[in-house]
């Protein structure tokens, strides 16, 4: 009966935490006895898994979400997770993830990667602003940015001039009509002011929007546009 348990609540390759074991009946006791057994393996306070698979980030985001902790993979990282930037998602330095809560202090220990998208996550997106992915034995579902939201969450980090070479690359690539869609509900002014900067650059027309007021410089010893107010490299 036990083990039954152990089965259902700790798939292969998902963490659970303290909460999800005693939710699915199992006393204080039993989860210890667990862990001196074998059955269950303690990753960090709290924090359990069955012995076996190792853990991939996948894995980790899935566990999140079954936590409690709503989040998606953002930014850049959606952008290589689709393939419009060079670098495979496999082989990231960082995982950028979009959440609504704080993440749990145990994440960063177990895969020092992650790092949460610093602008605020839009609620009210179209559900089709976000995908999946399948991964694991059961093909379970990693949200994942659309690339033109994707776009947009690279857009409110952007400050380099490298960055910027990426964001021109990436603008060639997605859908116009799949980003005027996003652009109203997505009330960051510094990715809505390069939307505009980078559409006119490549020849795209946008319907007209609030971009805010006041100048924002967002690389140093740029060019500063007049149009978007905006302080940006001087590129070719």
């Amino acid at each position: 009966m036990l083990q039954n348990t152990i089965d259902l609540i700790v798939p292969d390759g998902v963490l659970v935490d303290r909460f999800q074991l005693r939710s699915a009946g199992l006393s204080p006791t039993q989860i210890d006895y667990c862990v001196r057994k074998g059955k269950i393996q303690s990753v960090a306070s709290g924090v359990y898994r069955r012995p076996g698979l190792s853990l991939k980030w996948p894995c980790m985001v899935y566990s999140l979400i079954r936590m409690g902790v709503p989040c998606h993979v953002a930014s850049v990282s959606a952008l290589q997770h689709h393939g419009i930037v060079n670098q495979k998602i496999t082989s990231l330095s960082e995982i950028v993830l979009a959440r609504l809560v704080p993440f749990p202090k145990w994440l960063k220990r177990l895969d020092a990667r992650f790092r949460s998208w610093r602008g605020r996550l839009v609620e009210g997106l179209p559900e089709s602003a976000i995908t999946s992915f399948p991964f694991g034995t059961w093909d379970w579902p990693i949200p994942v940015s659309t690339p033109e939201l994707a776009l947009l969450e690279f857009l409110v980090e952007i400050h380099s001039e490298s960055e910027f070479y990426i964001a021109d690359q990436v603008f060639g690539l997605i859908d116009i009509k799949r980003l005027n869609a996003l652009l109203p509900v997505f009330p960051h002014f510094k990715a809505r002011r390069l939307c505009f900067w980078f559409a006119k650059r490549h020849g795209f027309d946008l319907p007209p929007l609030d971009l805010g007021r006041g100048k924002i410089a967002i690389v140093k010893n740029g060019v500063f546009d007049k149009a978007f107010s905006i302080t940006v490299p001087r590129m070719e």
